[in-house]
């Protein structure tokens, strides 16, 4: 590869850390990606609680420990405790997911997602942005 070349990829991936900078998240600058298992939980609200629960109380101590022996940090990102009544105004809870798993997918060294499969289809928000010409067309 060319030294231009790697200095324009340089530069792109400086630019991104300097977005998510001002954008409000400073996790990709915090800690080398190859030392974390960051996992995004993704479930329902309701039908998953005892198994989330289950996860919190055995499974993410046995993970923590078991990452340790290997010099990483494990991290369980569940949203569903404490996200309940953040950005439900603004219908941007659907972005703010994507950005979080976006996130976990840039810091994770290994697995960066586990969806928790039940019974309930979940929650189902307006979309946050509608294009004009579609607006229009639901007037």
């Amino acid at each position: 590869m060319s030294h231009r070349r790697k200095a324009v990829i340089s530069t792109k991936r400086d630019r991104a850390d300097e977005d998510d900078v001002i954008d409000g998240s400073v996790l990709s600058l915090a800690q080398d990606k190859s030392q974390i298992i960051r996992v995004f939980i993704s479930s329902t609200f309701s039908d998953t609680c005892s198994e989330r629960n289950i996860l919190m109380e055995k499974a993410y101590p046995r993970l923590k420990d078991y990452c340790r022996q290997y010099d990483l940090e494990f991290q369980a990102y569940d949203l569903r405790w404490g996200i309940r009544d953040v950005s439900h105004d603004d219908h941007s809870i659907v972005d703010f997911c994507l950005r979080e798993i976006e996130q976990c997918k840039q810091l994770s060294a290994g697995p960066s997602i586990v969806a928790l499969i039940g019974q309930k289809y979940g929650y189902r928000p307006y979309p946050s942005r509608i294009c004009a010409d579609e607006f229009e067309m639901l007037l």
